[in-house]
């Protein structure tokens, strides 16, 4: 019975985008552990400095880095 159960259940997986803030050794810590997640695709990174921002985007391949919280905050993705 609990295997029929089982055996019934669909698992919707849905990806979701994370967004980091910071751009220091912590953040590259957990860029590329996010990396190897599935489901989860790093989407952009805030750094107060535009310098850093841009410069852990590049390492990292993402296409999207902001100076401004809030802007990283607001992304749909």
């Amino acid at each position: 019975m609990f295997i029929e159960k089982i055996s019934r259940l669909v698992v919707v997986v849905k990806r979701v985008g994370a967004g980091l803030i910071g751009a220091g050794f912590a953040a590259n810590i957990h860029a590329n552990a996010y990396k190897r997640l599935p489901n989860v695709d790093v989407v952009a990174v805030y750094s107060r400095t535009a310098e850093r921002a841009k410069k852990f985007a590049e390492d990292h391949g993402l296409k999207a880095w902001y100076t401004d919280m809030d802007e990283l905050l607001e992304r749909e993705d």
